[in-house]
């Protein structure tokens, strides 16, 4: 421990105005986190949902068209438009889409469903572009 007396004279209220301001920093950080909102929830594509997953094990993730962020996702959730579907290792997924198709997606797999727009007139072909892995 170092004897406060030993230490030039100006060090001592040099070191406690650069405490009191390191103090003053964390208390304005911590103020603007906790008045900071919360990070937005995912809000579902716009439009009819194309398909759903019927069922899905352990490790299943949808990103919505034109997002970053990956959710999980439980059996029942609706499919839009250019959503991708990731299964993880272990893990399995089957879709229905509205036509009454089914697709089961294999494990370490990523597709991605759409409906492209010039079938939707025509009953609304699905296509589903398989990124990695396999369905």
């Amino acid at each position: 421990m170092v004897d406060p007396r030993r230490l030039p004279p100006g060090l001592v209220g040099d070191l406690a105005l650069l405490g009191a301001s390191g103090a003053g920093l964390l208390v304005t950080l911590w103020a603007a986190l906790a008045a900071a909102p919360a990070a937005p929830r995912p809000v579902a594509a716009q439009g009819e949902a194309i398909g759903r997953l019927l069922s899905g094990s352990h490790d299943v993730r949808r990103r919505f068209d034109r997002a970053l962020v990956w959710n999980r996702v439980t059996s029942g959730a609706p499919l839009f438009d250019r959503d991708a579907v990731y299964v993880g290792a272990d893990s399995a997924a089957t879709i229905r889409f509205e036509d009454g198709s089914q697709l089961e997606v294999e494990e370490s797999s990523l597709i991605v469903v759409s409906r492209p727009p010039e079938t939707v007139a025509a009953g609304g072909v699905m296509t589903v572009d398989i990124r990695r892995g396999g369905a």
